[in-house]
């Protein structure tokens, strides 16, 4: 019989609430977790919990687990979209959950409901610059094969042009370059 591996803490929940704000022990704590797979269960349980700090904070290092691991999370891609097309959900989620959707393979079923829900986040100029830009490149990718999806999107962000960050208007150029000059689609 395989012995299970030991848990590398007591507690996923209790390393979030001991966490401290920074990139460096975020990509700590997700590298320690990616490294067990009852950790990033118990991480997922975190994020999809009721507790909005825990919630947040589980957000936060998933994304950095699924930069490493993105393979664990695809058949969760349904549940990240409802997460993100949630009224009640925090900034943290949403834009955590979208920046997850740039590194985990995008399975066939689940393309529709993401392609929503990065349209949902472009469509709302409340929407946060990094939640704004992993949208794009998620929605550029999904759009790709669809020359009339490519011209939508190509509108969208046009209305994102005149009230922009530098970081949104770097991606709308590359955008731009990528699939609609070298494409040669037609711009609407």
């Amino acid at each position: 019989m395989k012995n299970k591996p030991k848990p590398i803490f007591d507690s996923v929940e209790n390393e979030l609430l001991k966490l401290y704000a920074s990139r460096h022990s975020v990509k700590n704590l997700a590298k320690t977790i990616g490294k067990n797979e009852e950790s990033i269960k118990e991480l997922l349980h975190c994020f999809f919990g009721t507790n909005k700090k825990i919630s947040d904070r589980a957000a936060w290092v998933l994304s950095h687990v699924a930069d490493d691991y993105p393979e664990y999370f695809s058949i969760y891609l349904s549940d990240f979209c409802e997460i993100i097309l949630k009224k009640t959900a925090s900034k943290a989620q949403q834009r955590n959950t979208i920046r997850l959707m740039q590194f985990v393979p995008i399975l066939e079923k689940d393309e529709s409901k993401i392609l929503d829900s990065c349209f949902s986040i472009l469509t709302n100029k409340s929407s946060d610059i990094a939640s704004v830009v992993s949208s794009i490149e998620v929605a550029s990718k999904l759009c790709s094969p669809f020359p009339e999806l490519i011209n939508e999107l190509n509108l969208i962000l046009e209305d994102w042009k005149s009230f922009s960050s530098s970081a949104i208007m770097v991606k709308i150029s590359k955008f731009q370059t990528v699939y609609l000059k070298k494409n040669r689609y037609k711009i609407d």
